[in-house]
């Protein structure tokens, strides 16, 4: 039987969903769960194949050795010594992937097995020697990065579940995989054995050769557990290397397994699936307001069937920030993802949105396009499977990102759907560089009016980012046509959004990060399914950071105390609601990217705070010698046009205390968060890093 340590590998799950039709599975028992009361900084252990992370039975440890840098090339070959920190100090070797950038992308190259070595003073390190084949060399010097695995001295462990009783109708699901292999490649053998009584039978057998091409990336089962239902069984995973080499290794690893059992689907118990659109300011699209037909398929799809907020501001402005705002229902200065590029991960204490879906029964999957947010800053805790589109936009042909991160939650759905699920979806196709497939060259070309920004450069123009939007309609109007098409609209819940917008000179910056008015703050925001009253428009201000809290009232959960936000369920059934409940709210933003554009780059004083009170708003700059202001009017002046502060800043006397001392405060709560100890910086991978750059996150 197993001990301690393997009994917390699992956590019943006792709550009953609503009633309804036997039309779907629901976890009874998951055999990776951390136990949030016991351990409130414990999450599970996780996997990365083909860009893919998901939850595992166990883990192996592996980070960046060597994160992106130039080096020098000395007789054609590239010497690394790194000294060891973190997860790789004690091992006894290490198995090194080097990655060397050419041809616009990072390629992995021969994987070695080295020993760890010390030197004089007792410092743990490694010596990483390889040939930078076809690196781009600039004055003797390539782009190189170096990731590693603490190779284990037990490399086939065997896990064996307590005792578990199996429901009529019951399913054991899981994946396997290989992480990586050793110099000599091993093939692996997966079994499971399933104990009953005393007695052990072998139900699942499968071998994986990494010399076959068919054996890459992660493998889904389904386990029919028909005859053992209502009795009590125990599961023992196992993997064993085919090859007794010593050099022979590989890292094998179970994927997300759990046994469900046919769940009671109804509209009261929803699944939901969070649409983000990265820069989309709301006032470009029609059925906002906006006078080009940027919207024409979702004009018809969302207004009639949804809730639409007309103001929902966003709290940070750049991607990473707003959306950890979004999960966390904490503001970037608490809960400590500030900047897009090299900022700090999220607290271990900080319980994200998937993580409370998660532990509420859902299965939660994420498709994104990666850079800002990246896995490692914390968007990945809570999700059963979290995908990455590391590849940029390069300035060579489109590559149709939107179609693929779409088309992924399409199978991903196929795949999950019968599960309650939330699923997000994040693209980038509506940021920099505006490049819609060619079809759309013609969109808007008899447009004559493209005053006042005749002297922004080609290709940066609004009609160029209007011709993303009509590309971005389509296609998520598409998605939606197919959820109608599966049945999924029945109980699903669809949230589209965006985490800010983008400027074009309204204030004096192109793009955005470093300024806060209404074209970067004011995002869309709708929602549509079971239970959402349809075609209502709601005019009070809201906030990306009511996302967490609305979601989890909508999915019957309990609220988070951890959230700063506020639910907007009442507005999105219908109830009657006081508006002044809203109105006398204050809703933050941030802004801390201190590169800006004009019509050329420099540098800016950050952070920028803005507050907004009903109508009524208020920036704060910083200066070499203090800081500025500025106030708006937004009801009279909603294109911020006319700056009050300096004439009457009187009017602004509540907002500019409520400002000067928000940083004060938020820094006291991220303290209280951080539980005593500092949050680790975040490691920038290669493939984000250069996925940062095409984004012009970093330079």
């Amino acid at each position: 039987m197993p001990g301690a340590s393997a009994r917390r590998l699992i956590v019943p799950i006792l709550a009953v969903l609503a009633c309804g039709g036997a039309d779907g599975l629901e976890p009874e028992y998951r055999f990776v769960e951390p136990d949030l009361h016991a351990a409130r900084d414990a999450l599970p252990p996780v996997a990365t194949i083909d860009d893919e992370t998901r939850t595992t039975l166990y883990g192996h440890r592996v980070r960046t050795l060597v994160s992106v840098r130039s080096v020098p090339v000395k007789d054609g070959i590239v010497t690394l010594r790194p000294r060891l920190r973190g997860v790789f100090r004690g091992a006894k070797r290490l198995l090194v992937q080097p990655l060397v950038y050419r041809e616009h992308r990072w390629h992995v190259l021969t994987t070695t097995l080295v020993p760890v070595q010390r030197d004089s003073r007792g410092d743990e390190f490694v010596v990483v020697e390889f040939w930078p084949t076809g690196a781009r060399r600039k004055k003797g010097r390539v782009d190189v990065a170096v990731k590693a695995f603490v190779a284990p001295d037990a490399p086939d462990p065997d896990f064996e579940t307590p005792p578990v009783q199996i429901a009529a109708g019951s399913v054991l699901e899981f994946s396997t995989g290989l992480l990586a292999t050793g110099p000599a490649q091993s093939a692996v053998g997966f079994s499971i054995d399933i104990c009953h009584s005393g007695e052990c039978q072998t139900r699942f057998a499968q071998t994986l050769d990494p010399t076959d091409p068919d054996a890459s990336g992660w493998h889904d089962h389904a386990l029919p557990l028909a005859e053992y239902a209502g009795r009590t069984v125990s599961f023992v995973f196992r993997t064993r290397h085919l090859d007794a080499a010593p050099q022979a290794m590989a890292f094998p690893v179970w994927g997300n397994p759990a046994v469900y059992r046919p769940a009671k689907r109804s509209a009261s118990a929803p699944s939901f699936i969070l649409i983000s659109l990265d820069t989309l300011r709301a006032d470009h699209l029609s059925f906002y307001g906006y006078r080009r037909l940027t919207s024409p398929r979702l004009d018809v799809r969302i207004p009639p069937n949804a809730t639409v907020f007309e103001q929902c501001v966003a709290p940070a402005s750049t991607t990473g920030p707003s959306h950890m705002t979004m999960f966390t229902s904490l503001q970037p200065l608490v809960h400590g993802v500030r900047k897009s590029a090299g900022s700090r991960k999220i607290p271990p204490s900080v319980r994200t949105l998937a993580q409370l879906l998660r532990s509420g029964r859902f299965f939660t999957g994420a498709v994104t396009e990666n850079g800002p947010l990246g896995i490692h800053k914390g968007f990945g805790r809570g999700f059963d499977t979290f995908r990455e589109n590391k590849a940029p936009k390069t300035q060579g042909a489109f590559e149709g990102r939107i179609a693929r991160t779409l088309g992924e939650g399409r199978t991903w759905l196929t795949r999950h759907g019968s599960k309650r699920f939330f699923l997000f979806l994040h693209t980038y196709e509506t940021h920099t560089p505006y490049r819609a497939p060619a079809i759309f060259d013609p969109v808007f070309a008899d447009d004559p009016d493209r005053a006042p920004f005749d002297h922004l450069p080609e290709g940066e123009q609004p009609i160029d980012y209007d011709r993303e939007i009509r590309y971005a309609d389509q296609e998520v109007a598409e998605f939606l046509s197919w959820l109608d098409a599966e049945g999924h609209a029945e109980n699903t819940i669809v949230i589209l959004t965006s985490d800010h917008g983008e400027a074009f000179m309204e204030h004096g910056f192109r793009f955005h990060g470093s300024d806060l008015h209404e074209e970067i703050l004011r995002v869309p925001l709708t929602f549509q399914g079971p239970g959402i009253a349809a075609n209502r428009r709601v005019d009070v201000p809201v906030g990306l950071i009511d996302m967490l809290p609305t979601v989890l009232e909508l999915a019957g959960l309990p609220p988070s105390r951890q959230a700063h936000g506020r639910s907007l369920a009442p507005l999105l059934r219908g109830e009657p609601t006081d508006p002044e409940t809203w109105m006398s709210r204050t809703i933050y933003s941030e802004a801390w990217q201190t590169h800006a554009a004009t019509l050329k780059w420099f540098q800016v004083l950050q952070p920028t705070f803005a507050v907004r009170l009903g109508h009524r708003k208020l920036i704060r700059y910083r200066e070499p010698d203090g800081f500025r202001y500025v106030y708006y009017d937004l009801a009279q002046d909603p294109r911020e046009e006319r700056d009050l502060y300096p004439q009457m800043p009187g009017l602004a006397v509540d907002l500019r205390q409520l400002i000067d001392r928000y940083e004060a405060i938020s820094e006291e709560l991220r303290a209280a968060l951080q539980s005593g100890g500092a949050a680790d910086e975040d490691e920038i991978d290669p493939e984000r890093e250069e996925k940062l750059r095409a984004l012009g996150y970093i330079d």
